[in-house]
């Protein structure tokens, strides 16, 4: 009788290597609307590359695993979704997305306040400006909270306390006439505690 020795090391090998080339394949499907939709905006193709940030986001929200896994992945594609749908106004589409998001990141909030101030800019109905305001302020202190580092949400965040307070102030100022307040009382005092 003839006995055959059959080493197991070439089958596991095989195995494994079919595993993760099938892993490779399935990541490179993942994040092809990623490819398209910078490829889109590098054509110009605004329209095609909202729709793809979509269609990659909606894949990133699927599963929890994937959002956890690739969690900066997931606010950079948010982020840039929302910043071309901003570009194109369309603030209530921001804020449906926005709405959907189990947790507001820091693009998210970021985004959700420049909607918000925008909306509130043309508002005329006083405590629907002021409402509106007050939430692009908290969203902008949650984008600060996200990202502390943050200029444009610092920045933001400032500028809308202090619209708010004018608003408050003069209910029945223009938003032209804010922001000549806002200009002729110059730079606020900060204060003195440091934090951070």
């Amino acid at each position: 009788m003839i006995h055959l020795r059959v080493s197991l090391t070439p089958a596991v090998m095989s195995a494994v290597t079919l595993v993760g080339g099938l892993c490779v394949l399935a990541a490179a499907w993942w994040v092809r609307p990623i490819v398209v939709a910078d490829r889109a905006l590098a054509r110009g193709d605004v329209e095609r590359a909202v729709q793809q940030y979509g269609l990659s986001r909606g894949r990133l929200d699927q599963t929890l695993v994937t959002r956890s896994l690739f969690p900066r992945l997931a606010d950079l594609v948010a982020g840039n979704e929302l910043s071309l749908q901003y570009s194109l106004r369309r603030y209530e589409r921001i804020l449906e997305i926005t709405a959907g998001l189990e947790t507001a990141s820091g693009p998210a909030s970021f985004w959700t306040g420049c909607a918000l101030y925008d909306k509130a800019l043309v508002q005329s109905d006083r405590d629907a400006k002021l409402s509106m305001m007050s939430d692009a302020h908290q969203a902008f202190r949650r984008a600060l909270e996200a990202s502390p580092g943050d200029f444009d949400a610092r920045y933001n965040y400032e500028i809308t306390g202090r619209l708010l307070s004018v608003l408050r102030e003069q209910p029945e100022a223009s938003v032209d006439d804010v922001i000549k307040l806002l200009r002729e009382r110059g730079p606020q005092p900060r204060d003195p505690r440091r934090t951070g």
